[in-house]
């Protein structure tokens, strides 16, 4: 078995894919992070409980602003959502991935936000 078969099926319009980075896109990151959101919300919450214990008990509002400057700021915790992400990438993904990756992390880093900022506050 392969990663790949691991993965949710994510739909999308083939038709609208205008470049590789998009169709990259679609294909491969979205079914992992489709997959692995559970993961990313328990690995962003661990991170933001270690700079504010109260975190849980925030508004909506505050959790949403925490989690966006720790996707903005945080070096560390960036470089751990883009191993999450690219661990799934099967050998000829990842060299794909690997000539793109600057772009390919700035996807990664904000469908993930978007993710995780849905999975912890609900907004």
């Amino acid at each position: 078995m392969n990663r790949s078969e691991l993965l949710p099926e994510v739909f999308y319009d083939e038709e609208k894919i205008t470049n590789e980075l998009e169709r990259f896109q679609n294909q491969y990151l979205r079914p992992i992070l489709k997959y692995q959101h559970d993961h990313l919300c328990q690995l962003t919450r661990s991170f933001l409980l270690q700079f504010d214990a109260n975190f849980d008990q925030l508004t909506a509002q505050k959790r949403k602003s925490q989690i966006e400057t720790a996707f903005k700021k945080a070096q560390s915790f960036r470089q751990q959502i883009i191993g999450l992400v690219i661990a799934f990438l099967e050998t000829e993904q990842l060299t794909f991935y690997l000539s793109n990756h600057t772009e390919l992390n700035k996807r990664i880093w904000q469908m993930a936000e978007k993710r995780v900022v849905d999975g912890l506050t609900g907004l």
